[in-house]
């Protein structure tokens, strides 16, 4: 149960994070993320979307970032959390990316995602550079865009 609280406490900061970035960040700034970042923070996404399609745990969970994975332990803990409160993304059906917000070692990367009963939803990425230079996902914020099919 702490681990979950942990998980709520560690999303809602990522949403308060999320907002803030969108407010903060100004037309064009999404222009000067590098494209070896840009590259590289849609592989870790997409890598980790297959991975929830293939049920692989242990790859989905490697692309979390620290806090997350100090909140939550394990695979096993990881991918009940995304199952129950993430399913559009545990089971996409298909996925889109928008363009980043943001610069430095923080950002957000938006994703369209169609659900498995053909919902779009937005899926708001927070992204983590770490030491390493490696990209890892912080936070996903999602929402139903009332839209169907991307």
């Amino acid at each position: 149960m702490r681990a979950t609280a942990n998980v709520i406490v560690t999303a809602l900061a990522a949403c308060a994070f999320i907002a803030i970035s969108f407010a903060a960040v100004p037309a064009g700034a999404q222009d000067k993320l590098p494209k070896a970042d840009e590259d590289a923070i849609r592989a870790v996404i997409t890598s980790q979307i297959t991975a929830f399609q293939r049920r692989d745990g242990d790859a989905a969970f490697s692309h979390a970032a620290p806090g997350i994975r100090g909140a939550l332990r394990s695979s096993e803990s990881f991918m009940s959390m995304v199952e129950q409160q993430y399913a559009a993304v545990y089971n996409a059906r298909a996925f889109e990316f928008r363009p980043a917000k943001g610069t430095g070692e923080n950002l957000v990367q938006p994703v369209i995602v169609t659900g498995p009963n053909g919902k779009a939803w937005s899926a708001l990425y927070l992204m983590q550079k770490q030491p390493d230079g490696m990209w890892k996902i912080a936070g996903v914020a999602l929402t139903n865009t009332g839209q169907e099919e991307i």
